[in-house]
């Protein structure tokens, strides 16, 4: 196989690559966040859409336990990943962390991990 027929499976492939994670990226995903002690709260990826290569962009809603901390529908951009979703966010309180979802059958969970601590709350969501 001479270098651009190489050049040119590779493009197809990865092009092939990208459309497939973007055609699974559902137009939501709601749910709760648990840590521990029964402390729970909702959260909301809306209008997620792809963006180029493997990023993806939605409106970030993340209820906290201080309501003042609170995301309210701010636009976020995150990383299609091989297990599912990957972003960053930071609440009105700069608190940073990284949410990771990954779908589970019909379901989506994962974890949502703050920065600079082992704080980790477990993510539930359809």
């Amino acid at each position: 196989m001479n270098s651009s027929t190489r050049a040119f499976v590779l493009t197809c492939s990865l092009l092939a690559f990208a459309g497939a994670h973007a055609q699974t990226l559902p137009d939501e995903i709601s749910g709760r966040w648990h840590l521990g002690s029964g402390r729970s709260q909702t959260f909301a990826l809306e209008g997620i859409k792809p963006g180029p290569g493997d990023d993806f962009q939605a409106t970030l809603t993340w209820w906290t336990l201080d309501p003042n901390c609170a995301i309210r529908g701010k636009a976020v951009s995150g990383k299609v990943t091989a297990q599912g979703l990957r972003l960053d966010a930071t609440t009105q309180c700069k608190t940073s962390f990284t949410i990771e979802l990954e779908r589970r059958g019909d379901a989506w969970g994962g974890q949502a991990r703050a920065h600079g601590s082992d704080i980790a709350a477990e993510l539930r969501a359809k």
